[in-house]
């Protein structure tokens, strides 16, 4: 195999590529490509998401493995919400349908509203 001016091997544009991708996989440490996407994707915190929800009056009230399931104390006839958390982390998604959820019950607050999404992308808890 011919050697660039650098003295590493001169690899085809395609392979060094495929290459890269799967040397970047490996030193992440993400093996499976869910792993992968759940990381790259726009979460919020548990802590955050559970002061949200007491803040509209959903307690946390239990595990049902992956999922945190919240309740309305006041309203024991309103079924709970499950949700999903992987590694302390909630996917926005999830947050949007609960917001949603509130919103069409007409409880979502003016500054809880869906303003800016980079709000959101990948925060560490931050209010």
């Amino acid at each position: 195999m011919a050697r660039s001016s650098s003295g590493l091997p001169d690899v085809p544009p395609r392979r060094a590529t495929v290459f890269a991708d799967f040397l970047q996989n490996r030193l992440a440490g993400f093996g499976r490509s869910s792993e992968r996407n759940m990381m790259m994707a726009k979460y919020w915190t548990f802590e955050r998401f559970l002061k949200f929800a007491d803040s509209y009056g959903y307690k946390f009230i239990g595990f049902w493995i992956p999922y945190r399931v919240f309740a309305n104390i006041d309203d024991p006839d309103e079924l709970p919400w499950f949700i999903p958390v992987h590694d302390g982390k909630i996917e926005i998604e999830y947050v949007k349908k609960f917001k949603r959820w509130l919103k069409d019950k007409g409880l979502l607050r003016d500054e809880d509203e869906d303003k800016n999404d980079k709000e959101y992308e990948n925060q560490a808890g931050r209010p």
